[in-house]
């Protein structure tokens, strides 16, 4: 019960999140809230060894699943596979896990021009011909580039990878979107 969703598409997520009155956080959404306030390549700072122990990814602990995801040998977060949410501290925000343990869906497409900044008003990205859509944060099987706060992936929406997960954004005052 700990443990973050993962094996879904975001087909199920974007049900899920409006079942419950929310929605998925847009590409920029989601990376202003994962950088917590910083400009650093990660909310924790421009080093890479700083997410060692600090941030659920291809390290050791894998080598014991799946030897093929081994990335950070000499890094060690204590987890095989999925670690259970909160395990590692909170960005400046107070979000947890924005930076590896599974990706997470965005509302707006994938791949876009890496070139073009985040929106600072939040909105989405246009989509285009892609049918792929945004995957960020990185996951338990990424080595530490992917866990970037700026790193972009994607997928099709219809997929439904272990890695995978989701989290939602929500307005508040709960009507502030009427």
């Amino acid at each position: 019960a700990d443990l973050p969703v993962s094996h879904v598409s975001q087909h199920m997520a974007l049900e899920f999140a409006q079942r419950i009155g929310c929605e998925l956080p847009t590409d920029a959404q989601w990376e202003y809230a994962a950088r917590g306030g910083t400009d650093t390549a990660w909310w924790l700072g421009s080093e890479p060894e700083l997410l060692n122990g600090r941030a659920n990814l291809a390290d050791r602990q894998i080598a014991s699943v799946n030897k093929a995801w081994l990335r950070h040998a000499t890094f060690d977060d204590g987890f095989a596979q999925l670690a259970p949410v909160g395990s590692f501290g909170a960005n400046p925000f107070g979000l947890h896990d924005s930076c590896g343990n599974v990706w997470e869906w965005c509302a707006d497409g994938a791949m876009q021009d890496l070139r073009d900044p985040v929106r600072a008003d939040g909105t989405g990205w246009r989509l285009h011909r892609s049918s792929r859509r945004g995957l960020r944060g990185g996951a338990y099987t990424s080595d530490v580039n992917k866990l970037r706060s700026a790193f972009r992936s994607g997928d099709f929406p219809a997929n439904q990878a272990p890695d995978t997960g989701f989290r939602v954004v929500c307005r508040w005052p709960p009507d502030a979107a009427k």
